[in-house]
């Protein structure tokens, strides 16, 4: 989508008149608070950094997941209960 249309990613929480209300989808006032540049816009990397971005978090999580297993297989190994 944002290929095709100029996007802003809003942050509801920073974003004036929006945060105080329980609905965070009402496009016209987003629109109109876009306009009137009251909107706090959110960073969106390029694509290119979210793919690094993303190659770094699952090599992260196996990482994570071996060390895991490593003190597992420790712990049985001298009987030591983890709970």
């Amino acid at each position: 989508m944002s290929e095709r249309h100029n996007v802003t990613l809003s942050n509801p929480l920073k974003t004036k008149a929006i945060a105080e209300s329980k609905v965070k989808t009402d496009s016209l006032t987003l629109a109109n608070l876009l306009r009137g540049g009251y909107i706090a816009e959110s960073y969106i990397p390029p694509r290119e950094l979210m793919q690094l971005r993303e190659m770094v978090r699952a090599n992260l999580v196996r990482v994570r997941s071996i060390i895991k297993n490593r003190i597992h297989a420790h712990l049985l190994m001298y009987n030591i209960n983890k709970d």
